[in-house]
């Protein structure tokens, strides 16, 4: 299979997402992309969700959209601040529009306590932090998981 997310490595053992599905496989049986976190990039598959409220977060070329059941948002992508480590799945994005910014702090989940959304048995590798900072509005943050796979 391609698209497979890995969320925690485990004595040779990996707890993987694809499609709507968790499960664990032998790492000798998958294949690491070097290719996923390139510098100053994000994964185009990228998409982020939350609950308490309900919102998502997901990339449409070089902006970002963020949805509640009351609204969308589209917000111009500004920059993407990349962790010093290698590889590292950490970092920022800054994005905003005419009514502010949105700063979205991404890190992985540490096994065992993999980011859930909640309301499913999904564990999800990456953790999100949206701060929201804006002309007019009060600033706010929501938190939530995010996952690599479409």
């Amino acid at each position: 299979a391609k698209g497979v997310e890995v969320v925690a490595v485990r004595s040779g053992w990996g707890l993987v997402n694809t499609h709507e599905r968790s499960g664990w496989v032998n790492m000798r049986y998958l294949k690491e992309r070097a290719d996923v976190w390139q510098p100053g990039q994000v994964p185009a598959t990228l998409n982020c969700l939350g609950t308490e409220p309900f919102w998502s977060l997901r990339q449409v070329g070089g902006n970002l959209v963020h949805e509640t059941p009351e609204a969308s948002r589209l917000l111009q992508r500004r920059a993407v601040v990349d962790n010093p480590s290698q590889h590292s799945p950490a970092r920022s994005i800054v994005a905003g529009d005419e009514g502010g910014r949105l700063t979205v702090v991404l890190h992985p989940a540490p096994y065992p306590a993999q980011c859930s959304d909640g309301m499913s048995d999904r564990a999800f590798g990456l953790s999100a932090t949206l701060l929201f900072e804006g002309a007019g509005q009060a600033s706010r943050m929501e938190n939530g998981c995010c996952q690599l796979t479409p």
